[in-house]
């Protein structure tokens, strides 16, 4: 979806990013992994902070990107998320 309307929208950007580990079973080490990858995606792509965000995997590891996003500062309306299996 977010590739068409990569397509379909001027004002519209769509990054695709994989984690390069398994977010199936989320424990401490690997939210702190998530929270560094998300960082370094953060530095890498300033506009980023300036849109919407989207996030979709497991559940406890969107609940974790959310969180994250949303200790930055992003308001709750702009950051959503979506448990796949």
């Amino acid at each position: 979806m977010g590739r068409a309307w990569d397509d379909a929208l001027d004002t519209f950007a769509y990054t695709e990013h994989v984690a390069d580990f398994d977010l199936r079973t989320m424990n401490a080490k690997r939210e702190a992994l998530l929270h560094e990858y998300l960082a370094a995606i953060g530095k890498q792509q300033d506009e980023l902070m300036q849109g919407d965000i989207y996030v979709a995997g497991p559940e406890e590891a969107v609940a974790a990107a959310e969180r994250f996003f949303l200790e930055l500062g992003l308001h709750k309306s702009r950051v959503f998320v979506e448990a796949v299996r």
